[in-house]
Parts: structure tokens; C-alpha cells; sequence
């Protein structure tokens, strides 16, 4: 790959001039692997393809891109902040909402249906600029993603893949849990072994099978971005079974041969523990999806400001740099 600035050659697929420094250009068929590889429309993605080129030195375009960039941290900040304070204060922040607006009627359930419904609109509208950031339109995905049970087609729609693929994917789960239900029913441990096991196939499934694709498509490093999507899960739901005490009786029921509760008990003791301590478990839960939400929003923001330069300028793009 020859680096369109100083003409230094460098190896392919790299990042940035090993001479000057130069942002190089990443198509998306440079991984045969990713769906549409080899198309006529194939485009550059990620915050790599700032390129020299015709439109990267038209202030219109520069002055629109920004603009579509400010616009989109404008919408998109206040909407993380929302959700964030939401998810740490839940009912006390309905409660203060309520003195502030004077509103008579604002129930803890009702705010935490608001605030799922600002998590569905930021994370639709985030899914419409990261198809715009890689020069796609993302508007059927993100309109099919306003609906909760759609939201993992609304993912597969946006790396360009089946709608329905990660619910055939989902399907196979649910049949396997449920098979490990009824053949292990006086050893639940095994069950919950395989769902702790399971956790980060379910987590991949739900990203509509495409966590790969879209962090790709943002420039992302995709095993990060994969393993703090689907380990995240993983991890959070182990510590929780340890802080209630699930591990210790695990290990002593197979020591002794005692009984080891059922899946439902047990589900019923990881709810009572979340309400009465919910303050360490919201504040690990917001760690958690706060990073994915701030590397998300940075990603599409530095995407957008700059032009996505097409398989078919390709050869512009090269004579306009000799």
C-alpha cells in the first residue's frame, strides 16, 4: 500500500504511514470474511480512511460532515446522560423529577418505562449514524430496532446481514437450555453451568450475530469489542451468583452430596439480593454499558467527520495524491 502523502510504501492493511504518519485508507473487501466483500459499492471504513482526496479538501463537504457529526453528539450526549443518571438513581430519580416538574403522578415503573424507552431511541439512533459513518442509511435497521424484540434484527440489518438469523441462533439456545432443564433436573448446578457457559454465545446472538462486522465497520478492535460485549454479561452474572452465596453452596452440595436448590430458587434469591443491595449491582451494570455506549458514540463521531471515500473513487483518490 503506498501511502498517498510522502509515496512511502507500506505494508497492506496498515493503519497509518510508517514514514510520515499518514492515515491510510481501509477498504472493507481488505477481509474477505465480511459480508459484501468484493462489491462494486464496497466503501472505506472506520476512523482510517482519511484519506487526501477531492472531497477531503472541499470545505462544503469537510463543513457538512462536521455538521452532521455535531449534530449527531448533540442528540446523542444529553440521551447517554439520561440513561446513565437513570439506570444509577432509578426510583429517587423519579421521585426528584416529580418535585421538579411538579408532576402528581411520575411511579417508579413508569419512569423506568421512560427510561427504557430513551435506551431504545439511543440505541437506534446510534445504530442509524453508524450505517451513515460507513456510508450506508441504517433507516430500516434502526426504525426496525424502535421495536424491543427486533432490536438483534435491527443489529444483523446494519452489518448487512439476515434479519432473522440471530433468532434461528436465539432458538437454538432456548432448545438446548430447555433440553438441560428436563435431562438434569435433580442436578440444576449443571444447568446453571451451561447457562453461565452459554452466556456469551446468548449476548452474540442478541448483537444480531454481528458484533464482529460493526466494530469493524467502525474501527474498533473487534476481540475488545467482542469479549467486553459477551464476557461482560458472563462476568457480572458470575459475581452476582458469588456475592449471594450461589458458588459456596455449589461446592458444599458436592462435597457432601447435600441438595443444591433449584434454577427458579435460585432465581428468586438473586432477586431479593438485587433489591435489597441494588446500588453495587447498578453501578457495575453502568461501568459496563457506559463504555460500550462511549466507545460507541466516539467511534460514530470521528467517523462522520470525515468523507467516506467509495470503491469507485478509488482511482481518483490515487492521481489527485501523485
Amino acid at each position: 500500500m503506498q501511502c498517498p502523502q510522502c509515496h512511502s510504501v507500506n505494508a497492506n492493511g496498515a493503519l497509518a504511514c510508517t514514514m510520515c504518519g499518514a492515515p491510510l485508507g481501509r477498504r472493507l473487501d481488505a477481509d474477505p470474511a465480511l459480508p459484501g466483500a468484493g462489491a462494486d459499492d464496497d466503501i472505506y471504513v472506520g476512523p482510517s480512511y482519511k484519506l487526501d482526496s477531492r472531497a477531503a479538501h472541499d470545505p462544503n463537504e469537510l463543513k457538512r460532515r462536521s455538521a452532521l457529526a455535531s449534530r449527531f453528539l448533540l442528540l446523542a450526549t444529553p440521551l447517554f446522560l439520561a440513561l446513565m443518571a437513570g439506570i444509577q438513581f432509578r426510583a429517587e430519580a423519579a421521585a426528584y423529577l416529580r418535585d421538579m416538574l411538579q408532576l402528581e403522578a411520575l411511579t417508579p415503573t413508569q419512569f423506568l418505562l421512560v427510561l427504557a424507552g430513551t435506551g431504545i431511541v439511543l440505541n437506534a439512533m446510534l445504530i442509524y449514524y453508524s450505517a451513515r459513518a460507513a456510508g450506508g442509511n441504517g433507516l430500516l435497521a434502526a426504525a426496525v430496532a424502535l421495536a424491543p424484540p427486533l432490536i438483534p434484527a435491527g443489529y444483523a440489518l446494519l452489518a448487512r446481514r439476515r434479519f432473522w438469523m440471530p433468532y434461528v441462533c436465539l432458538l437454538a439456545d432456548g432448545l438446548i437450555l430447555a433440553a438441560a432443564w428436563f435431562i438434569f433436573t435433580n442436578y440444576a448446578w449443571l444447568t446453571l453451568a451451561l447457562f453461565l457457559l452459554m452466556i456469551p454465545v446468548i449476548a452474540y446472538h442478541l448483537s444480531g450475530c454481528a458484533a464482529v462486522d460493526i466494530s469493524l465497520s467502525l474501527g474498533l478492535l473487534h476481540y475488545l469489542s467482542v469479549a467486553w460485549v459477551c464476557l461482560g454479561p458472563a462476568v457480572l452474572a458470575g459475581w452476582c451468583l458469588v456475592e449471594i452465596g450461589v458458588m459456596d453452596l455449589l461446592a458444599n452440595s458436592l462435597a457432601d452430596g447435600t441438595h443444591f436448590p433449584s434454577l427458579s430458587e435460585i432465581g428468586r434469591q438473586v432477586y431479593q439480593q438485587i433489591g435489597a443491595n441494588p446500588d453495587r449491582y447498578q453501578m457495575a451494570l453502568l461501568v459496563w454499558l457506559g463504555v460500550i455506549l462511549l466507545v460507541w458514540i466516539k467511534s460514530v463521531y470521528e467517523n462522520l467527520k470525515f468523507p467516506v471515500i467509495h470503491e469507485s473513487e478509488q482511482a481518483e483518490v490515487w492521481t489527485t495524491a501523485a
